[in-house]
């Protein structure tokens, strides 16, 4: 069950419900299929990843920004095991941890280059991200909108993927084969994002898989945190730069 979910998320990341509808909403359906045979026949870890899942591939239909996808699901999440005791998401998943400095400098420190790097060379088409309304407000406004980007964003993907995620497939799969799974549906959850494309799928990946052996290192999301934070902070001044 637990790949499944995580095959069904990276289905949906494949898609673009705007222009895709049917098979996305097809996707949806299957993840609440999933979700509600693992409350029936899962263990705890099943069933909560696939109610989290389920939660944010049926939020991701509205089109919304995918911070407030997060939002959502993470609400639902939490609300549902509030309301059912057997799909409660333990507090071990935001536990705060150690906090490495030397490691968390050197996971986050290697994305300003990563990024530029992929930037510079790779040419990416930016239409989708520069042409966004968003970027029309004032100067001030758009600073503001990035400094809240790098800690919203981050806080939200770590409790997602390094939080519940790896937390959960590790009683299932074991540390090694946990940490890799998360990386790489992190990294497919990129293919549309930033980076993009394929390069920017193998970048996220490898990151990824830096961010969860940083998480298993300091027992908890505070660190990989912080150095998800110097990463969005990068794409905010780089998204940025097309635009001042």
């Amino acid at each position: 069950m637990s790949l499944g979910a995580l095959v069904i998320l990276g289905a949906q990341a494949t898609l673009d419900p705007r222009s895709d509808r049917l098979a996305s909403s097809c996707v949806a359906l299957t993840a609440l299929l999933l979700a509600l045979l693992g409350t029936r026949i899962g263990n705890a870890p099943n069933r909560v990843m696939t109610t989290l899942v389920a939660a944010l591939v049926v939020a991701q239909q509205a089109v919304l920004p995918w911070q407030l996808s997060m939002v959502l699901a993470l609400l639902a999440v939490f609300g549902i095991g509030r309301a059912f005791p057997s799909q409660r998401v333990e507090a071990r998943c935001w536990s705060k941890g150690q906090t490495p400095i030397v490691w968390i400098l050197i996971v986050g420190g290697v994305t300003p280059f990563a990024l530029s790097a992929w930037l510079f060379l790779a040419h990416p088409n930016l239409n989708d991200l520069t042409s966004s309304p968003l970027l029309k407000m004032p100067t001030i406004w758009l600073v503001c909108g990035s400094v809240l980007f790098s800690i919203v964003n981050p806080a939200l993907e770590e409790l997602i993927w390094r939080g519940v995620l790896q937390t959960y497939l590790r009683p299932l799969w074991g540390v090694p084969v946990s940490i890799c799974l998360q990386a790489l549906s992190f990294g497919v959850q990129h293919l549309h994002g930033f980076p993009r494309g394929p390069m920017g799928v193998l970048l996220a990946t490898v990151w990824a898989l830096m961010l969860g052996i940083l998480r298993h290192r300091a027992q908890g999301v505070w660190a990989p945190f912080l150095a998800h934070v110097v990463a969005d902070a990068t794409i905010a001044i780089l998204v940025l730069k097309f635009v001042l």
